[in-house]
């Protein structure tokens, strides 16, 4: 993943859009959508992050995980 594809990712993940949380996810293999979980639960968790960084990643923990998303 280029440093481009990798900004659209994110940008998309915290865009606390629905649609576009879940396209950037499916758009991604399924051990890097694993790391991306990981990661969005590690700033939702631990301090440092600001508080809108945890607010999106929130966000996009409860769309990617409510119903066991596909």
């Amino acid at each position: 993943m280029t440093m481009d594809e990798l900004q659209l990712f994110w940008d998309g993940i915290l865009s606390e859009n629905s649609e576009e949380v879940l396209n950037a996810f499916n758009s991604v293999s399924e051990e890097e959508q694993q790391a991306c979980l990981t990661h969005l639960q590690k700033m939702t968790t631990e301090e440092g992050w600001h508080e809108a960084q945890i607010r999106s990643a929130q966000f996009a923990l409860n769309q990617l995980t409510k119903n066991d998303n596909p």
